[in-house]
């Protein structure tokens, strides 16, 4: 049997249109490296080209192997983690609107908010459908592309939006600028230190977009994000440097960056004095004084003291914390239900966020594998974050958290990080590596003799 009737007989066997190209060619270069073996213990080329088909095995058979190996695949685990979640979030936004600390909302607010929040999550399911439908590697054909392309979309919303002491509130859509980074990252795959350079210079974008939409706290989320993925980036091998000069350099130059944000943030333009008193206020030792004037810090240190294991909590929670029904969740859960019930809530954030990133060490491409991971590291800083926040540990403040905060566009980022994360697994043995990004021509000339 011929080299080609062979492969069209194996790819004929595979349902997925998009594995039969990559098993083809697969298949097509061990069988050459065999025939060349073949050629240099003395076969003729036509000879060892045959018995190198012919050692290949019946191609039905092989076929139907491989199409067993290299079709779709869903993350069942994961996915049942994320329903599971999402029923949960609901119930936990009924009981904050219709009981909550203090007795809940009125009745027509309660049904607007739990109504509200019932629509976005089911479109948030759907939208986690439609990602893990769609081919994740554009991410990797289109870096650049889609990295400018969309820092010049929030630039623009930053701009026109009305701005409240430099707020707007698009930090959701901001964190989808970790998934784009990490298809920045692959796009200097395999290169020296001067691509590592433009990478970490890359990663200030969305830091300072983020600052004139949103507080300091949150942009500092957003540049730890992309600071940790190239620091992963690095320790993977995905670029050619030595990582533990390149680690530790990479460590020494934001803390350069941050003195020099700092203290000279606002001579330089780079920083409005309010978003420099903002940033002076957080790493300021006073800011206890200030909490302690008014804020909510010292209040939740009172009313943790205070929790049961089962059972709403035993010291009283001032009015001053109403909001909590919505913006600190976490804390309801162990104010209102006692410490068992809220343990085993961040117990199951917990198995999911660890199952995010295993999906993603396992995948074979480096794509794959930076674009998971990318995902990853963004529901997991929310979830350490706003924990943090709610049990009163200072320098933080609550964002959002998967799944169980309250608001639409919150709700719809994080099911597209999540479908980010099923289509990477789905599609672990379908993309090889060097389907990650667009093709190139290769024109070989030979010189033949006439």
């Amino acid at each position: 049997m011929e080299l080609s009737e062979y492969l069209d007989t194996v790819s004929e066997q595979i349902r997925c249109k998009r594995a039969r190209t990559m098993v083809r060619e697969e298949l097509k270069n061990h069988v050459q490296e065999q025939a060349e073996a073949y050629e240099a213990d003395g076969m003729m080329a036509p000879e060892a080209m045959r018995e190198a088909v012919r050692q290949m095995g019946d191609p039905i058979e092989t076929g139907t192997a491989l199409n067993r190996i290299h079709r779709p695949q869903l993350e069942w685990k994961f996915l049942i983690l994320v329903l599971l979640l999402s029923a949960l979030g609901l119930a936990l936004q009924y009981m904050t609107c219709y009981t909550g600390l203090f007795g809940g909302f009125s009745s027509d607010l309660a049904d607007y908010f739990w109504k509200r929040q019932c629509f976005f999550t089911v479109a948030g399911l759907g939208v986690l459908a439609a990602v893990y439908i769609v081919d994740y590697t554009i991410l990797g054909r289109y870096p650049l592309l889609l990295w400018f392309g969309y820092f010049a979309v929030i630039f623009i919303i930053a701009n026109t939006h009305t701005v409240i002491m430099g707020k707007v509130r698009i930090y959701n859509y901001l964190t989808l600028f970790l998934p784009l980074y990490a298809g920045v990252l692959y796009r200097f795959r395999s290169k020296g230190y001067g691509a590592v350079a433009v990478c970490y210079l890359l990663s200030f974008m969305p830091f300072f977009v983020g600052l004139k939409t949103i507080l300091v706290h949150g942009s500092l989320e957003l540049a730890g994000g992309c600071f940790l993925l190239l620091l992963i980036a690095v320790c993977k091998g995905i670029f050619h440097v030595r990582k533990t000069r390149t680690i530790a350099a990479l460590i020494a130059l934001p803390l350069i960056t941050s003195l020099l944000l700092y203290w000279k943030g606002a001579d330089l333009g780079l920083l409005h004095h309010y978003q420099l008193a903002r940033l002076q206020y957080v790493f300021s030792p006073d800011m206890l004084d200030y909490n302690s004037n008014g804020g909510i810090i010292p209040y939740l240190w009172e009313s943790v003291s205070g929790f049961r294991m089962f059972g709403s909590s035993t010291a009283p929670v001032p009015k001053a914390m109403k909001s909590l029904n919505c913006d600190y969740v976490v804390f309801f859960v162990f104010a209102k239900y006692g410490i068992a019930a809220g343990t085993a809530m961040l117990s199951i954030l917990a198995v999911t966020a660890v199952k995010a990133f295993s999906i993603s060490r396992r995948q074979k491409n480096r794509l794959g594998f930076l674009v998971g991971t990318a995902c990853s590291v963004v529901l997991t800083i929310q979830m350490m974050v706003y924990v943090a926040a709610n049990f009163g540990v200072p320098l933080v403040e609550p964002m959002t958290i998967p799944f169980l905060s309250y608001g639409g566009q919150s709700t719809l980022v994080n099911y597209i990080l999540l479908g980010l994360i099923l289509s990477v697994h789905r599609n672990k043995d379908i993309v090889s590596e060097r389907h990650g990004t667009r093709g190139k021509w290769k024109i070989r000339l030979e010189r033949i003799e006439s």
